[in-house]
């Protein structure tokens, strides 16, 4: 023992001190770096991938944390995945963000500093992010029998050979079959969604990559000086990588063109952008990437509808009524696609087939107040009045604040007078209190004409003055 140099106990209490303090600074440091690189996006708009079916077009989320909510996630999924957190996390955002973006986008910032931070005191490492999309299209055709059978040799020759060094560097085998292990599930022999494959799902994976590599790097008998100058390089082509992948995400024009940069033949990133040009009035923009989704998907009921919508928008209504047709053809269930027909035929004078296709639509969709007044309408101009006010009337039931379905119902119930009851009315003196009424009731429009009617009769009977 008293050959043994032990070092002495304030020492040792000092050496763990520093290395407790190293830890924290490269913690913040990692912190800033993270933040450094998302922080921009509490600046960012809400993009239409995923963000409206989870946040600002989705009711429970905007009804905030309630029983009600917490009953829902725990027992209903989303876009057929279970995740009760994630939702709760949501309508968490939504208590203290309302729909501002930017809220929600920064806690997506604080979680990824909170994650990068723990991976960092397990494994200390990071990735590598370059030409990602956030939507890969299932390839239509499968792949290649050579492509998969070279995937299968390519990893029985790594495993084969890791197992050999197994003895002496066993960390490369255990960092393998873990990322084997967790990347099973994600690699589509069970399909979730639409997508081929996602980068996300490869991020809990490559930690068995980084940890082979972590440990392989700490058997470099180098200058810490020149390990610690080339890991900073490495980290910093890092950070410019993936602060400029995370600039693709601020807004939906820059996504989706960017997404279309690195796939081919993307159906819901043309579907996306079209959506997206569409909202800003760049119709002849949008209209060449629904054609494109048309021709990806010739069967998308959804790509159909929407080339539809903005070939009436631009006032080419014969080909919006065939894209239209196809569209509710191919999926009869597609509400609103019966709906926006019947809006183009009905511009067409095609009445009678517009009732029916708003009529369709409300068998799928009853509660819907706006295609009760769409229906109305139509009603109205088939002479079918008594039916048009019924329609306006449930439409207001549904929505009392339907202003457009108010307008209309008081035009309809004037529109009922007979031209006898009118010019009775207006030629009896004293003027009667229910023609009062009418300029009070009734659509400003239709007001208006009864006035200059009742002037026009007043000066023919030569009456000029008006009594009470």
């Amino acid at each position: 023992m008293s050959g043994q140099h032990l070092q002495p106990p304030s020492e040792v209490r000092t050496d763990g001190l520093d290395q407790r303090w190293w830890a924290l600074g490269l913690c913040l440091v990692l912190a800033a770096i993270t933040f450094a690189v998302f922080g921009q996006t509490a600046g960012f708009e809400f993009v239409n991938c995923d963000d409206n079916l989870y946040v600002y077009e989705n009711g429970t989320v905007a009804g905030g944390i309630s029983l009600k909510g917490l009953a829902w996630v725990f027992t209903h999924a989303e876009c057929s995945l279970y995740h009760p957190l994630t939702m709760l996390s949501l309508m968490a955002d939504y208590q203290f963000h309302g729909l501002n973006a930017g809220g929600y986008h920064f806690t997506n910032v604080l979680l990824h500093i909170a994650s990068v931070v723990l991976l960092f005191l397990v494994l200390r490492q990071m990735i590598w992010p370059e030409g990602l999309a956030p939507f890969y299209p299932q390839r239509e055709k499968g792949y290649p029998v050579w492509t998969v059978a070279l995937s299968f040799l390519s990893l029985a020759l790594v495993t084969g050979g890791l197992l050999a060094f197994r003895r002496k560097r066993p960390w490369l085998l255990t960092g393998w079959l873990w990322y084997l292990g967790m990347l099973t599930p994600m690699i589509g022999i069970v399909s979730v969604g639409v997508f081929a494959h996602a980068d996300r799902m490869t991020y809990l994976p490559q930690i068995g990559i980084y940890m082979a590599f972590a440990w392989l790097a700490a058997e470099w008998r180098a200058n810490r000086v020149v390990i610690g100058g080339l890991m900073a390089g490495v980290l910093a082509v890092l950070m410019v990588c993936a602060w400029k992948q995370t600039a693709y995400w601020k807004d939906n024009e820059t996504l989706w063109t960017h997404t279309l940069d690195c796939t081919t033949r993307n159906y819901l990133a043309n579907l996306n952008l079209g959506n997206t040009l569409m909202a800003k009035g760049s119709l002849d923009e949008a209209i060449v990437h629904y054609q494109e989704v048309v021709k990806i998907m010739p069967y998308y009921a959804e790509g159909l509808f929407d080339l539809g919508n903005a070939l009436l928008q631009k006032g080419n209504v014969d080909e919006a009524i065939i894209q239209l047709q196809r569209a509710v053809q191919i999926d009869p269930a597609f509400a609103a696609g019966h709906n926006n027909l019947g809006n183009a035929l009905l511009q067409k004078e095609r009445v009678d087939e517009a009732v029916s296709q708003y009529q369709q639509a409300l068998q799928l969709m009853p509660d819907s107040a706006d295609f009760q007044n769409n229906l109305g309408g139509a009603l109205l101009k088939n002479g079918r009045v008594d039916e048009a006010i019924a329609c306006y009337q449930q439409a207001l039931v549904l929505n009392p604040g339907l202003a457009v379905a108010r307008t209309n119902l008081q035009n309809a119930l004037l529109r009922k007078q007979s031209q006898n009851e009118v010019i009775g009315a207006l030629t009896r003196f004293p003027m009667p209190v229910s023609l009062k009424m009418c300029f009070v009731c009734n659509g400003f429009q239709a007001n208006v004409a009864v006035m200059v009617i009742a002037i026009m009769a007043r000066a023919a009977f030569g009456e000029t003055t008006w009594k009470q």
